[in-house]
């Protein structure tokens, strides 16, 4: 509170570094239905083997649709360093510029890529191509980042459990990205900010985890829309000069400081939410209905049949994923699963698949 003006400072920030959310209908609505509640109890409702794969589940799909959304290829150790990444997520440490070095550096494989501090040097991003038309986006100079990153460590260990957590997530993650306080490996991080922000809230229980990030793909137009907001205004305000054939600019800013200080985070604030609840009513309940089905299959199939138990659960997930079993399939298992267990799958799968009580509940 301004004792001077007499007036509560409602901020998501501080002075130093603040963003303003606008409470809209929906943003209103979408606190009502708790989503992070429903997430809780609906984890707390399921059993803990199918809990497990469920999430596994999770985790290999938030890794790899983070990558997609960077058109950028998944190697298995690219895969296997975000997957450790997103488990660091429920640590209780701040968020410091050493820690987030070390984040940084567990994503980033190339030595001459990772980070020791923030940038020292300024960059930008592009679409590819030829020309400053392919700059669309810079960020604040390694001068100006230096003044406003304190702001926003000091926002993102203290919002999460201030405000609504999804509206944390939001503006620290989006502004982690605008910031853009390391060479490389912003996006991930930006991604990953969002499950520690939930995480730190107290809202999820260890290990838990909403894959915002398959929804965002599912969505990608929008998730640039959002991203957009905010880019596209602020690459007006530089003049970029290329200064040579091998993509090399000069980077001139002729807006004020305040625009990367204080910005409006309600769009992409809005996205957000949209993507929590979409990720756990759609995609997590869909897997869990998914490994469900599997394993009454799974169980019908073996009590009728002597199979070795991955030719049995191939057999169980191609029929899933094509609502029958091929006749390429059938050839590859030939002389492995007898044949009259391709038509007796067929021929019950029916009865088998019938919705069931906890089906309702997915």
């Amino acid at each position: 509170r301004n004792r001077k003006w007499r007036v509560e400072f409602n901020g998501l920030g501080s002075f130093e570094w603040c963003a303003t959310v606008e409470k809209t209908e929906a943003l209103l609505a979408a606190a009502e239905r708790d989503v992070l509640g429903s997430a809780a109890k609906w984890f707390s409702q399921m059993g803990d083997y199918t809990a497990d794969r469920t999430l596994d589940w999770a985790y290999l799909s938030e890794t790899k649709n983070s990558f997609a959304l960077e058109r950028e290829s998944v190697s298995e150790s690219k895969a296997e360093r975000f997957a450790r990444l997103l488990r660091h997520a429920h640590e209780r440490r701040d968020l410091t510029e050493e820690y987030l070095c070390e984040l940084q550096n567990e994503i980033v494989s190339n030595p001459f890529s990772q980070a020791l501090s923030w940038r020292t040097q300024q960059n930008w991003l592009g679409t590819g191509g030829h020309g400053v038309l392919a700059v669309r986006y810079v960020p604040p100079s390694p001068e100006l980042l230096d003044q406003l990153m304190p702001g926003w460590l000091a926002a993102a260990n203290a919002l999460p459990t201030l405000t609504d957590p999804l509206i944390a997530a939001a503006v620290i993650s989006f502004g982690f990205v605008y910031l853009h306080p390391f060479m490389d490996g912003n996006g991930r991080l930006g991604r990953f900010l969002i499950h520690q922000q939930l995480c730190r809230s107290g809202r999820l229980a260890p290990g838990q985890l909403l894959p915002v990030s398959v929804a965002m793909q599912k969505h990608e137009d929008r998730y640039l829309r959002a991203l957009t907001a905010f880019s596209a205004p602020a690459r007006s305000a530089w003049e970029v000069t290329q200064t040579g054939n091998d993509g090399e600019y000069e980077c001139v800013f002729k807006g004020s400081e305040s625009m990367y200080r204080y910005w409006q985070a309600t769009e992409q604030a809005e996205f957000l939410v949209d993507m929590a609840e979409e990720a756990l009513h759609v995609h997590l309940r869909q897997e869990e209905l998914y490994l469900r089905r599997f394993d009454r299959l799974d169980a019908a199939v073996n009590g009728a049949f002597d199979l070795v138990q991955k030719d049995r659960h191939a057999l169980v997930n191609a029929f899933l994923a094509h609502g029958r079993i091929s006749l390429n399939f059938r050839k590859n298992f030939s002389n492995r699963i007898p044949p009259e267990t391709f038509d007796w799958l067929e021929a019950n799968s029916a009865h088998l698949l019938e919705p069931m009580p906890e089906d309702a509940q997915t």
